[in-house]
């Protein structure tokens, strides 16, 4: 997982963390 997405641009990681934080917020 974490191969893959140092693959990508980092930006890409960091948005999606925050996209899962905030639905985790959400659901909470």
């Amino acid at each position: 997982m974490w191969t893959q997405l140092s693959s990508r641009p980092p930006l890409r990681s960091r948005h999606w963390l925050l996209f899962r934080h905030f639905l985790h917020c959400r659901r909470v």
